[in-house]
């Protein structure tokens, strides 16, 4: 026999973003937020930021644009 009861689960779900640059907060199930880009490296040796740092940052779409704009290959 199989005996079951019930419990509560937590799930973590994103609240929000905050942009990084700009501060400005974006709320999940809007185009902002399909937008936003993260960037997270885990740095090697030699590295300026220092070996086995790992260097993160999420972004809006605007800041992206308005930071690397002018070197960004858009197809």
């Amino acid at each position: 026999m199989k005996h079951t009861k019930n419990t509560m689960q937590y799930v973590q779900s994103v609240h929000k973003f905050t942009c990084d640059s700009c501060g400005v907060d974006i709320f999940p199930d809007t185009t902002d937020s399909e937008e936003m880009i993260r960037i997270e490296k885990t740095c090697g040796y030699g590295s300026v930021f220092s070996d086995g740092a790992v260097i993160q940052c999420d972004v809006c779409q605007h800041c992206v644009k308005a930071i690397l704009g002018n070197i960004l290959k858009i197809n």
